[in-house]
């Protein structure tokens, strides 16, 4: 089991957590991971909540062993029901790569890997596949994360015609590896807000130089818009990371070549190369590709062969377009596909950072410190089900917390958490009496007492918080001249 790996502009390799776990231990690994990066993640800034940052925090052996206690704490507890998996004998191939043309299933029906330019379909042409693979009896698509289409569950007999209706269509698929390009790309500048170079029509331009490439028949090309690293340009065999860069004190957009990465083999981060001009990165792509092809070794891999040339080898491969760099070449200022001067990307949210609520997140939290205990409990371990308790207490306060406007730090200590309640809520006698239940029943359980009525009075908290939050905020009478300068909206709430 690895984990803590990631992409974007400091890519880094996931690390083993566990040399080995039986299938039905899969779900315990994550409930243990996610509880870890719940844990000790920043909520604060949503740039740094990613679990590589916790491996890069603890180091690898303190962030493994935080694993190992958190995942041996879950198996404890009850899990879910697991239905076994069916395990098959895997085909025996040189190298691992993503399946194409026609696969065998192992139920005897076929699969057919359909291969979209770039992985962009319109509305009517996904259509046209779907009335296609319904026509002839599939039993569903799947989507590859190389951007393709399997349609799977075909009988065996219909594929060839299925395939020749898919080319009609426009669509390659594969007789050999490298009949069809595969060139992985993110939107770019065409859609998200942070993109910094039109990564897809960039790739539009490199399709033919990828296909048929007979040095390496299954080449990957990936490309990505920016440093977040979308199109997982560290993990192909040439990939394009897109940036802005200055020439003669103007903006242009460039790319940065990377070389020899696999998205397979855990620790293959491609080598970072030279940086080009966007409008020159297809004729450097030509001399890398030239170069690897004439000058591999022994059936070097690109990554092998990457690394015995080394940073200034490989820079040397695109000396030739050196000359063509200068300030005077207004070519170079415009994207591809684009018609106006370059410019960098204004501050803007990425497409994929959808909306964030704290309290959403907070009352998940309690729910699950609630239903935590109760396994803890079933588990006789009630040492585990106090501090579920405890957990599921500090959400639901934080709840209420938020609702008052005064939402803290995750770092305020108890006592501070319950002052601020008291005072905000002090008039209504649903919240305090829950409260007051509450902790009277933790200290008795947890002086040794019966956990029954300190499991019911942490429900009936989480319970009155949920219900609190439920509640429209009303103002009977609202006159501006009844606040001052200072006054603000959280003081019309709470009544002034």
């Amino acid at each position: 089991m690895f984990a803590g790996g990631g992409t974007g502009g400091i890519p880094v390799s996931a690390v083993e957590v566990a040399d080995f776990v039986v299938e039905e231990q899969l779900p315990a690994v994550v409930e243990a991971l996610v509880r870890i990066h719940q844990r000790y993640s920043s909520r604060k800034n949503r740039n740094k909540a990613r679990i590589k940052f916790l491996v890069k925090r603890f180091g690898a052996e303190k962030f493994r062993a935080l694993f190992q206690e958190e995942f041996a704490r879950t198996l404890e507890l009850p899990q879910r029901p697991w239905e076994p998996l069916e395990w098959r004998q895997p085909t025996e191939a040189p190298e691992p790569v993503s399946p194409g043309g026609v696969v065998a299933q192992h139920d005897g029906k076929a699969c057919v890997i359909v291969n979209p330019p770039l992985g962009l379909l319109t509305s009517d042409e996904f259509e046209a596949l779907a009335d296609l693979a319904e026509g002839h009896g599939a039993d569903g698509f799947r989507v590859t994360r190389d951007q393709n289409l399997a349609i799977t569950g075909l009988d065996p007999e219909t594929v060839g015609e299925v395939v020749g209706e898919v080319r009609k269509l426009g669509f390659g698929v594969e007789d050999e590896p490298g009949d069809v390009a595969n060139v992985v790309v993110c939107p770019g500048t065409t859609t998200c807000g942070i993109g910094i170079t039109n990564s897809q029509n960039f790739g539009r331009e490199i399709l033919d130089q990828v296909q048929g490439y007979a040095a390496k028949p299954n080449l990957t090309v990936n490309v990505s818009g920016c440093q977040n690293g979308c199109g997982l340009h560290h993990v192909a065999d040439f990939g394009f990371r897109g940036m802005g860069k200055k020439i003669g004190g103007k903006n242009a957009p460039h790319y940065q070549i990377y070389f020899g990465g696999d998205a397979r083999e855990n620790g293959q981060i491609g080598l970072t190369g030279p940086i080009v001009p966007a409008r020159l990165a297809k004729t450097a792509l030509d001399l890398v590709l030239d170069g690897y092809a004439t000058g591999k070794v022994n059936g070097e891999t690109v990554r092998q062969w990457a690394l015995r040339l080394g940073k200034e080898g490989l820079k040397d491969l695109v000396k030739p377009i050196a000359g063509e760099i200068d300030a005077d070449n207004e070519g170079l200022f415009f994207d591809f596909g684009e018609d106006w001067v370059y410019s960098p990307p204004s501050g803007r949210t990425a497409e994929c950072a959808a909306g964030f609520e704290d309290d959403d997140l907070m009352r998940d939290l309690a729910d699950d410190g609630l239903i935590n205990m109760d396994r803890a409990l079933v588990a006789g371990r009630n040492d585990r089900a106090f501090v579920f308790a405890r957990e599921g207490f500090r959400y639901a306060a934080q709840r209420l917390r938020i609702r008052a406007g005064l939402p803290g730090e995750d770092e305020d200590s108890e006592e501070l958490v319950i002052s601020t309640i008291r005072g905000a809520d002090q008039d209504d006698t649903e919240v305090i009496d829950a409260l007051d239940g509450y902790l009277e029943t933790r200290v008795a359980a947890e002086a040794g007492g019966d956990p029954a009525p300190y499991r019911e009075a942490l429900a009936l908290w989480v319970d009155t918080a949920a219900e609190m939050m439920a509640r429209p905020v009303t103002v009977e009478a609202f006159d501006p001249a009844a606040f001052g300068k200072d006054g603000g909206v959280m003081d019309l709430i709470r009544g002034g």
